[in-house]
């Protein structure tokens, strides 16, 4: 083992960020970012050719796949560009969209459920799906539609409280980057410790629940300690 597979090595881990599990997430955005001329350009074109550039995208990305465990940043760019390219297209057209959503919210909830329950019972699968090679064929993620359908569900939920101020929604907001890097961690070791065993006989859903709700808090009290310890140095190391 010589020095070059140490240097190796090491610039692996820094283009795959695979450094720390959730930090896939920084070489990934900084790829989209440095594209950011062609994502401008985007709002250029009329909006039926957006719509279909991005229906088209999704459909690519459901063959595409995400990369396993996050390592594969081509992969990840291409999974994860038509929800991007979503976004701009939503912020651009946002009054026109909630318009179109309000009062759907129920078809919308139910319509992410029938997709969930699609990817159980017909794919076999209850969470996202993954392969390791980009050019190899593993089926259809549904997930990502899952995952759009629930994104408009709670755009047509939340735009009622739009006008009002909530100060837990805008705390939460504040954390959400060290929540995304943190909350890894805090699933990782509750789902080793004993009292995940004692608590596994409930129901998935009540699980889940009660596992989001102890990564959440979790978080947050690990971000306010890092904060209140290194003041706004935390940032570099926690992401707020």
């Amino acid at each position: 083992f010589d020095y070059f597979d140490y240097f190796k090595l090491f610039f692996q881990y820094l283009w795959q960020g695979h450094v720390i599990s959730p930090y896939w997430f920084i070489p990934y955005i900084m790829i989209t970012f440095a594209l950011s001329p062609i994502f401008l350009k985007q709002l250029t074109l009329k909006k039926y050719t957006q719509v279909a550039i991005v229906i088209i995208l999704i459909i690519i990305s459901s063959i595409v796949q995400r990369p396993t465990s996050n390592l594969g940043n081509m992969q990840s760019l291409i999974y994860f560009t038509p929800i991007f390219m979503l976004g701009i297209l939503f912020s651009a057209n946002k009054d026109q969209i909630i318009e179109y959503i309000k009062g759907k919210s129920l078809v919308l909830g139910l319509s992410v459920i029938s997709v969930s329950l699609m990817q159980i019972l017909i794919i076999g699968e209850n969470g996202p799906v993954t392969k390791e090679s980009i050019f190899s064929y593993n089926g259809i993620d549904i997930i990502i539609f899952q995952k759009i359908l629930l994104c408009f569900f709670l755009v047509s939920v939340l735009q009622k409280f739009e006008t009002k101020k909530i100060p837990l929604l805008k705390f939460i907001a504040a954390k959400s980057l060290s929540i995304y890097f943190l909350h890894y961690w805090i699933i990782y070791f509750f789902y080793k410790s004993e009292f995940y065993q004692i608590l596994h006989f409930l129901p998935g859903f009540v699980l889940f629940i009660i596992t989001a709700l102890i990564a959440l808090t979790t978080s947050i009290l690990i971000a306010l300690s890092f904060t209140f310890i290194l003041g706004k140095k935390s940032r570099y190391l926690i992401g707020s």
